[in-house]
């Protein structure tokens, strides 16, 4: 066992709730990182499932357990603000207790704030499945390679059309999340991921690394599958960053609260679509017209020729899904040669990439 650092380098925030079935492989990846200057803070939400039992049988000191009362989602931002005040390292990481991280996560993205100007770096995640089998990159590559070598400003600006940035693959410097003050949770939201990225924009630049560096995995627990309504908030949450700058700041980082509602309005048109596409599934031909109506004035190119085509299904009375497979074929193979590559590129089979067995 790697001797415990007095100062370590980099400080791994997890919260965690009821992740016995995922807390140990998260415990493992981080033991398992060929970068050993660090501490781990787990802080559990109050669990009633045995995770508390799996994180203390785990017996390396660089792993601090604080055990807290159940408070919720809402309580999301205290909880990372709590190990933010905890942590003593430079750096901080995000590794959620149902995530996980290739063995060279660490050591792959420290480099990158070399660069004085970088606050924070980030990269591609391999989704996974309940039982970290990976199905699909996140971002897609095209995505991630539109955010490399870019301007705190033009962060914003492809910020504001999307978030992109996988939480699991973040790493920051300490001293940039304590200036934006610490991680941000507006009301109502249950996560802090977005609004915090958009905070550090104000302070530095991103340096996003064209290598996979998380596991995120998707299951039927997760807030971003249980709280739906919940998580359609993140649309506002460019705007009111906007709102919030002085106009000094808007120009300095060329924003403007109609381009941000604009923006906003578009990313709402991919969820009306997705929410018309149900519609139309469960036969409530109704409630798919309006949705679809409502993407279609407010959607960019393709959600709009989707749009389309899915009124078309609707008056013709044919089969959504048929008429778009062709598209969500053409999505699914450059999805799966892109994860190819990666998957090639990174060594997937080395120890620390190996997803559950």
């Amino acid at each position: 066992m790697p001797a415990t650092s007095p100062t370590p380098l980099v400080s791994i925030i997890t919260p965690t709730y009821n992740h016995a079935l995922y807390i140990g492989r998260c415990l493992e990846s981080v033991l398992a990182q060929t970068e050993t200057r660090w501490e781990q803070i787990v802080i559990d939400d109050g669990s009633t499932d045995g995770t508390a039992e799996i994180v203390n049988h785990f017996t390396d000191a660089r792993i601090r357990y604080v055990p807290q009362r159940h408070r919720g989602i809402a309580g999301l931002g205290g909880a990372y603000n709590l190990a933010l005040r905890m942590a003593r390292g430079e750096y901080v990481a995000i590794l959620e207790g149902d995530d996980f991280w290739p063995q060279d996560k660490l050591e792959r993205q420290l480099p990158e704030f070399e660069d004085p100007e970088v606050v924070l770096s980030w990269g591609l995640a391999a989704e996974t499945d309940p039982a970290g089998e990976t199905r699909r990159l996140n971002p897609e590559l095209g995505q991630l390679r539109r955010h490399q070598h870019k301007t705190a400003a033009q962060t914003v600006q492809l910020l504001l059309e999307a978030n992109c940035i996988p939480a699991c693959t973040v790493l920051c410097r300490k001293s940039a999340l304590l200036a934006v003050g610490g991680f941000h949770q507006p009301e109502g939201l249950p996560n802090v991921d977005y609004p915090t990225w958009l905070q550090l924009c104000r302070v530095g630049r991103f340096a996003p690394v064209n290598r996979i560096v998380g596991f995120y995995r998707r299951h039927d627990h997760q807030v971003s599958v249980t709280m739906t309504k919940e998580m359609l908030r993140n649309l506002d949450v460019g705007p009111a960053f906007v709102e919030a700058l002085d106009v000094r700041e808007r120009k300095t980082l060329g924003v403007s609260v109609d381009s941000a509602w604009r923006l906003a309005r578009r990313s709402r048109a991919a969820v009306e679509l997705a929410a018309g596409r149900v519609a139309l599934r469960e036969g409530r031909r109704r409630v798919a017209t309006a949705y679809f109506r409502r993407a279609l004035r407010e959607g960019g190119g393709a959600v709009r020729l989707l749009a389309m085509v899915g009124l078309a299904s609707v008056y013709l009375g044919t089969d959504l899904d048929a008429i778009s497979g062709v598209y969500r074929h053409i999505r699914v193979r450059r999805e799966a040669n892109e994860l190819a590559a990666v998957e090639q590129a990174d060594a997937l089979k080395t120890p620390g990439l190996r997803p559950d067995r």
